[in-house]
């Protein structure tokens, strides 16, 4: 499988990119295995949904993203079923359909757990916390957030840890906390810069692409520093980006 196909859309982290401010990861990890004829329909089904996802077709990834749910039922390939049923609920969250979304991210992590997927456990966990933020019921998004960091930390998963923590300077945010919010985008800003000084030897090309897809933490955390009267500390964390 290459490495193209080994992301979550708005997460990928080198080869990553971690993305947008709302933290939406989209787990769209092809099935190691294909398993029949109908998997290699429904694996391009998965693709097709993930191009359109990408440019905001909603509805049509939805209704490419329930073809692929049905041929990986009938090819009883509960690994396709669990990513397939997460992308669902991830299209239901950017449509606004809120409990939807959650109950397709729930499925998804039911099966996850009994699959022993614990990377793409850790991906749910984290989703259904960002669909509690939405819904403003803040104590169960931290609950959530904070089940996905710990698997993510155990796991080793750099990238994912620092989504997480991002994500959790959002939290905080919202509840008008500045200074938890803070102290959660240092921490994902820290394993960035982590991951920019390992990989000083990629092309110009990836280094902008990796710098274009963690920018909105870095302006967050210095918006938030200047808000305190941080001045300093927010033009370091800006002259990071140049």
């Amino acid at each position: 499988m290459s490495l193209s196909r080994c992301f979550a859309l708005s997460s990928l982290v080198l080869p990553l990119a971690i993305g947008s401010a709302s933290g939406l990861m989209l787990d769209a990890v092809r099935p190691t295995i294909a398993w029949a004829q109908t998997d290699s329909e429904a694996d391009r089904l998965l693709d097709e949904g993930i191009e359109l996802y990408r440019i905001s077709e909603w509805r049509q990834a939805l209704d490419t993203w329930q073809q692929a749910l049905e041929l990986y039922r009938q090819a009883g390939n509960r690994t396709g079923e669990a990513i397939i049923l997460g992308n669902i609920g991830n299209v239901y969250q950017s449509l606004g359909d809120y409990p939807q979304a959650l109950d397709y991210q729930e499925q998804s992590l039911t099966l996850k757990r009994e699959l022993g997927d614990r990377a793409g456990e850790a991906i749910t966990l984290g989703n259904i916390g960002i669909i509690y933020r939405l819904l403003e019921d803040y104590p169960q998004a931290l609950d959530y957030y904070e089940q996905s960091l710990a698997l993510k930390r155990e796991l080793g998963d750099r990238a994912g840890e620092a989504k997480t923590l991002g994500n959790m300077g959002y939290l905080f945010e919202a509840q008008s906390e500045p200074q938890l919010a803070i102290i959660f985008f240092q921490e994902a800003v820290n394993i960035y810069e982590e991951f920019r000084e390992r990989h000083q030897s990629f092309e110009q090309d990836n280094q902008t692409t990796f710098t274009a897809t963690v920018e909105d933490i870095y302006r967050k955390l210095a918006d938030l520093l200047l808000q305190q009267d941080r001045i300093l500390e927010a033009q370091q964390v800006l002259d990071l980006l140049q």
